[in-house]
C-alpha cells in the first residue's frame, strides 16, 4: 500500500471540514426547531392556564359583586321612608337634623 501524498491529504481534509460544518449548521437548525417548538407550546399551555384562572376569579368577583348590589339595594328605599331625613331635607336643615 501505498501511503497518500501530501496533495491527497490536502484535497480530503477540505472536504472533512465542510461535513463537520454541514452537521454543525443541521445541529444548530435542530436545536432551534426544538427550542421554537417548546417555547410555542408551553406558552399555549400557560396562557390556557392564566385564562382558565382568570375566568374563574371574574365569576367568583362579579358573583360577590351582584351579591353586594344586592344586598345594599335595600338602603335608599329605608332611606326614603325616614321621617327624620324627610324632614331635614324639607326644611333645609340638614346638618341640625342629621347631627341630632
Amino acid at each position: 500500500m501505498a501511503e497518500p501524498t501530501d496533495i491527497q491529504k490536502q484535497s480530503v481534509l477540505p472536504d472533512f471540514l465542510w461535513r463537520i460544518r454541514l452537521a454543525v449548521f443541521a445541529l444548530f437548525l435542530v436545536a432551534g426547531a426544538v427550542i421554537w417548538t417548546t417555547n410555542q407550546i408551553l406558552t399555549e399551555r400557560y396562557t390556557a392556564s392564566t385564562r382558565t384562572r382568570s375566568e374563574v376569579r371574574l365569576a367568583l368577583f362579579s358573583g360577590n359583586l351582584v351579591s353586594e348590589m344586592r344586598r345594599h339595594a335595600i338602603v335608599p328605599q329605608l332611606l326614603s321612608r325616614d321621617p327624620l331625613l324627610i324632614n331635614a331635607l324639607s326644611t333645609d336643615a340638614h346638618v341640625t337634623a342629621l347631627s341630632a
